[in-house]
């Protein structure tokens, strides 16, 4: 079975191709949560209705690989005019916040 994974320090998203389901866990308090399952593909414009998943998107907003998880997680449906664009205070508060939560966890 083919599958991608994607992992930041707030959530872990695996896909399993063939199947066309996604698994998302997230991150809190020191403990992976219950995996959330979705039925892919996801159409951009319903992704608001999937809070959990919405943010694990935004979570991934600056990673290398958020091109391949949109792709993954809508089947190349994703348009950049559905991109987010966040401004210069997220992206300065989302790297303090990634900081902090690395730091907790090194010395937790």
């Amino acid at each position: 079975m083919t599958t991608q994974s994607f992992e930041n320090l707030d959530f872990s998203i695996l896909i399993e191709v063939e199947n066309r389901l996604a698994y998302l866990q997230q991150w809190d308090d020191g403990v992976w949560s219950e995996p959330h399952r979705f039925h892919l593909p996801v159409c951009p414009e319903s992704l608001q209705q999937v809070p959990v998943l919405s943010q694990a998107l935004r979570s991934f907003r600056h990673d290398p690989q958020i091109a391949q998880l949109r792709d993954a997680i809508t089947h190349g449906r994703w348009t950049q005019s559905a991109a987010e664009k966040a401004g210069r205070l997220a992206r300065f508060w989302a790297a303090i916040q990634a900081s902090f939560r690395q730091w907790a966890r090194q010395i937790g």
